[in-house]
């Protein structure tokens, strides 16, 4: 028989539901949203994995929103948010998990995408051994929050400004806190804001 295939798009602050139709093993792919900024932003990882499920399960599905923007004002320059990952879930236990990519500077793009991009549900933010459980969130920067793991909240900044996202089973939102209003926010899935300035 053809494959069934369901498609999820972001539709806002909303972790949708779904009713498994048919027992059997599927294949869950999810991409986390990229961060803020140009084309150049980095992107957001690709995650796949293969479950079985049964008729009449629910599990729950995230879709990252894309970072929001900084923007240049003369001899100011907003840095932009991360981008939110995606999830799917079935309630405590994660199916697939794909990280939003970070933020990025208005200018000067490529001297951070190379290492940037969103990670997948195997790693997390600890670059010595890149082998850290998809529960943590990221750790912050300086002035940016770090982005929403599946259980634990991303790690707020030492400085005033940005702040880490909030995990998945913590609801995935987004965060606001930034210097200007609307400049720098996270993307929903857990994406963490900029100082921005």
């Amino acid at each position: 028989s053809d494959d069934i295939v369901f498609t999820f798009k972001y539709i806002g602050e909303v972790i949708t539901d779904f009713e498994i139709p048919i027992s059997g093993v599927y294949k869950i792919e999810a991409w986390g949203a990229s961060g803020g900024g140009t084309n150049t932003a980095p992107k957001g990882a690709y995650s796949k994995s293969f479950v079985t499920l049964n008729k009449g399960e629910i599990i729950q599905i995230l879709v990252g929103e894309k970072g929001y923007d900084g923007k240049n004002e003369g001899n100011y320059i907003y840095c932009s948010g991360g981008g939110g990952g995606s999830f799917v879930a079935k309630g405590e236990t994660p199916l697939c998990v794909a990280g939003g990519g970070g933020g990025n500077g208005y200018s000067s793009h490529d001297s951070v995408s190379s290492y940037a991009c969103g990670q997948s549900g195997q790693y997390g933010g600890d670059p010595e051994s890149r082998q850290v459980e998809l529960t943590h969130g990221g750790l912050a920067a300086s002035h940016a929050g770090g982005g929403g793991g599946f259980r634990y909240n991303g790690g707020n900044p030492a400085y005033t400004g940005g702040k880490g996202g909030i995990s998945f089973l913590n609801g995935g939102w987004r965060q606001t806190a930034s210097y200007q209003s609307g400049i720098g926010y996270g993307g929903f899935g857990g994406g963490g804001s900029t100082h921005g300035y």
